[in-house]
């Protein structure tokens, strides 16, 4: 008998130790899928959520260096202080929100809670009695103290078993420090007198300068700035790992953001900064920061505690907490093929509890294989639904120079552009700078991403993407659906051209059809000349969705036109014609002539008019027949340098021109020179060519 139940008990632990042993070693290749396998944001979350995880963060460095973990998953801090200027109280805000109201928060790997006041004044920091080395208070505890309607957890603490009452860095409250070295720099998250979210690197003293009513300290690493200023600051990789987070902030209106989001539970498996970064701006945050989360996350509101805290011992303690005092009067309304060989003698020779323990091995091991080969399906899929992934092969082919190839892949290259223009005109962009992107806020949203390009630290382009389609595990795959250069309104690549009516345009060698002709318009110089022959028109051509600066020719039949960049866009000259203008330029000269001779009193208004009709006329009638400087002088003159250039023929019988030539003017006791500079539009009237409109240059 007892032979038996030993016989029995060494069974029993053969097949637990088995069990442990291949499950430890699934586990193992688990988090080996992760950390090696295809997605690169599933690593990088899953190094994090492990180096956040004060009792498993050792594991971390299983799989990575320390200098890996700090290099690829680091917060990059900033220097900038927020600007209360771009928070306007009560300004543009929803008169039918209620005054505090929390909703459900979704994504695909957490659940949390957004606890949204309109009242910033009603936000204020809370703290235990007296800050110490002893075990600390539940958010819950802080604001029965208070009697606050509501919290959340505050800044960072030593962190100790049991966790203490003792605040790290800055900590004030009513505008007094009651926490903190004066010559010490910190990590502030508060609010002002003025009932303004305040956020940056400051001293105690630089806090009370900023009019900081009440904050507290949350290390870069710990509690990074989210938003600042309307933009979304770089959580370099995904943001951390996920975990559970908490975190504050503020809408243009005022409004108080508060943010909680569970993890480490099969509900929810938490969040990364760039999560929260996400809600913060799909909800109209201007400033936004992180505060201290893991096991500190906690929401509390109205006699409870509304999220669900991972910490097996209950809600965590600590020294700090946000707090919304009972003023106002809003309720809490959540949102609605391996086979043993049986033949193998070997195995028949075996007991049958060993070979039932071999097979029980065995359909452990297939089943954490099927397990590992679904993971690492699920883990493709999810790392080419993110649309981070998008902008990171943007940037690899950019990097690689062959962007163009892949432009053109998305179906993003126009008919006028080549893939070698392409990449040639990103090379010249990014070629010795470092590429990143950001999400760019105020038009970021989960539906619609849209980020902007940089080299080194400066914006080159807006991206959008659209949604390409849903993967195999229904995760939404993304693509490009626009690359808009005009972000600083600084390089803006659709091309107007303005064209004689009639002319064919090439645009980098292809011509550019009539389809994208948007209008036309007078030839400005000619404008004055209907009564006598039809203005010569302009067509303009407007052409988008180009990467770089084009090469733009303009034919009149077989002859190329002068083309020229102009604020506006490239403007096309109509052609001249070298034998009209050997005839018409002594013509066009003694006009000038007569003109200089008239202005110095040595010419007739009479005879200058006879080569006039209309508007010329008109306009020579009243100019003053000499120049005051002239009057009583005797003089001789002459003129020097005639030229006649920029002759356009509009028509047979039109065309227009400049003249310039020097008339020297000489008396007895000195001399002047007088710049001569006319354009002359001429018509033909009765096969005659009369000067109908000039211009003074």
């Amino acid at each position: 008998m007892k032979k038996n139940v030993l016989k029995w008990v060494g069974r029993i632990g053969a097949t637990l130790l088995t069990t442990i042993v291949i499950l430890v070693a699934g586990l193992y290749c688990v988090m080996a899928m992760l950390a090696w396998g295809p997605s690169k944001v599933a690593k990088k979350q899953f190094i994090m959520s492990l180096q956040e995880t004060g009792e498993l963060g050792f594991m971390a460095n299983w799989f990575c260096s320390q200098e890996e973990i700090k290099e690829e998953n680091s917060v990059k801090d900033t220097t900038d202080i927020t600007d209360s200027s771009l928070v306007v109280i009560g300004g543009e805000t929803n008169e039918d929100e209620e005054d505090l109201y929390v909703v459900d928060i979704k994504g695909e790997a957490y659940s949390g809670k957004l606890m949204i006041v309109k009242d910033p004044s009603r936000l204020f920091v809370g703290t235990v009695p007296e800050f110490k080395l002893e075990k600390g208070w539940t958010v819950s505890e802080i604001a029965q103290r208070y009697d606050a309607i509501a919290g959340i957890n505050g800044g960072e603490f030593v962190d100790s078993t049991p966790q203490t009452a003792m605040p790290i860095g800055l900590v004030m409250v009513d505008g007094n420090v009651l926490n903190g070295n004066p010559n010490e720099t910190y990590h502030v998250t508060g609010i002002t007198f003025d009932n303004k979210l305040v956020m940056g690197n400051m001293t105690a003293a630089k806090a009370q300068e900023l009019g900081v009513r009440d904050c507290v300290n949350a290390s870069s690493d710990i509690g990074p700035f989210l938003v600042i200023n309307g933009e979304a600051q770089d959580v370099d990789g995904v943001g951390g790992g996920l975990n559970p987070r908490t975190a504050i902030g503020q809408r243009a209106d005022g409004a108080i953001l508060l943010l909680v989001v569970d993890g480490r539970q099969v509900t929810s498996l938490g969040a990364s900064f760039s999560d929260l970064q996400d809600i913060m701006l799909q909800y109209g945050a201007v400033n936004a920061s992180a505060m201290d989360g893991g096991t500190s996350t906690q929401m509390y509101y109205d006699g409870e505690v509304i999220n669900k805290p991972y910490s097996p011992t209950g809600p965590r303690t600590l020294p700090t907490a946000f707090l919304i005092s009972k003023d106002g009067n809003g309720d809490y309304m959540p949102d609605m093929n391996n086979k043993a060989n049986n033949n193998n003698n070997f195995f028949k020779k075996l007991s049958a509890f060993k070979r039932f323990l071999i097979i029980y091995a065995a359909v452990l091991v297939v089943l954490i294989a099927l397990g590992l080969v679904l993971l690492h399906s699920f883990l493709k899929d999810y790392e080419s639904g993110r649309p981070a992934n998008t902008m990171d092969t943007l940037v690899t082919h950019i990097e690689k120079g062959d962007v163009g190839e892949w432009i053109d892949k998305c179906g993003l290259l126009s008919e006028f552009e080549t893939q070698q223009i392409v990449t040639d005109y990103f090379n010249d962009i990014f070629t010795g700078k470092q590429i990143s992107y950001k999400k760019k806020a105020g038009e970021y949203s989960e539906s619609k991403p849209v980020y902007v390009l940089y080299a080194d630290n400066d914006k080159i382009a807006s991206v959008s993407l659209d949604e390409s389609k849903k993967n195999m595990h229904k995760f939404t795959e993304w693509k490009i659906s626009s690359i808009d250069f005009n972000v600083n309104a600084k390089d803006n690549h659709a091309v107007n051209v303005m064209v004689p009516k009639g002319s064919r345009v090439e645009l980098n060698g292809v011509s550019v059809s009539e389809s994208y002709i948007t209008g036309e318009s007078e030839v400005d110089l000619c404008k004055h000349i209907g009564d006598y022959v039809n203005v010569p028109l302009n067509e303009v051509y407007e052409i988008s969705g180009l990467f770089a600066a084009p090469q733009v020719k303009v034919y009149s039949g077989d002859k190329e036109l002068e083309t020229e960049l102009e604020k506006s866009g490239y403007v096309a000259y109509y052609p001249g014609d070298e034998s009209l203008l050997e005839e018409e330029t002594p013509h066009i000269l003694l006009i000038a002539e007569d003109y200089g001779k008239y202005m110095i009193n040595r010419g007739s208004l009479k005879t200058l008019s006879s080569y006039m009709i209309g508007t010329a006329r008109e306009y020579m009638s009243d100019i003053p027949a000499i120049d005051v400087y002239l009057i009583g002088r005797t003089f001789t003159y002459n003129t020097a340098d005639e030229s006649v250039s920029n002759f356009r023929k509009y028509s047979d019988d039109c065309y227009s021109c400049d003249v310039d030539y020097k008339l020297n003017v000489k008396w007895s006791s000195g001399s002047t020179t007088y710049d001569i500079a006319l354009t002359y539009i001429f018509v033909k009237q009765d096969s005659e060519w009369m000067l109908a409109d000039f211009r003074i240059r």
